[in-house]
């Protein structure tokens, strides 16, 4: 009886290590699929939406890569930290020229970045030029009640204490209509 103490402590710590370590690289988003068929993905739990795990250190989604020139002017401010650029930082979907159909406003835009963003970074997106929604850890981004029409989208990873712009992806011109 005195051996099987011992063992069924390591196998239960074994398991619960286990787990903790499956869930460090983790994010949990929500998918909802509406009347219509259309998919979205949030990061706010509903009662009508299923709940999606996301290994974020694997989460990188193929696209275009950046060239040097897509990087943002060097700021004077940046003397302090460390200038880091991304493999690959560039926006996914939509496609650039893609029109979309959208009854209600809504659209889902999903940002390529390699290696993964450093816990110190988010995504900012801009739209004609006007910062849009918040700054987020995850490259998926659902936007509701966008204008039909024309618009210029950019992604911006920027630092979370300074502020900072760290990179700017190549801007993405789309056209969201409603039928």
């Amino acid at each position: 009886m005195s051996l099987k103490a011992p063992l069924l402590l390591k196998v239960s710590l074994l398991i619960i290590s286990s787990v903790c370590l499956t869930q460090a690289g983790a994010t949990v988003l929500y998918k909802k699929v509406d009347k219509d068929g259309n998919v979205t993905f949030t990061d706010k739990p509903s009662d009508d939406a299923e709940a999606v795990t996301v290994q974020t250190n694997k989460n990188v989604i193929a696209g275009p890569r950046t060239h040097s020139g897509d990087a943002p002017p060097s700021n004077a401010n940046q003397t302090s930290e460390i200038k880091i650029q991304y493999d690959n930082f560039a926006i996914n979907s939509p496609n650039n020229d893609e029109r979309i159909r959208s009854l209600d406003g809504s659209m889902n835009v999903v940002v390529d970045i390699s290696p993964q963003i450093r816990p110190e970074h988010s995504i900012r997106l801009h739209i004609d030029g006007a910062r849009v929604g918040q700054d987020q850890k995850i490259p998926y981004f659902n936007l509701l009640g966008m204008d039909y029409g024309s618009h210029e989208l950019t992604a911006v990873i920027i630092h979370d204490q300074t502020k900072n712009v760290i990179q700017t992806s190549k801007p993405v011109t789309f056209y969201l209509s409603g039928n």
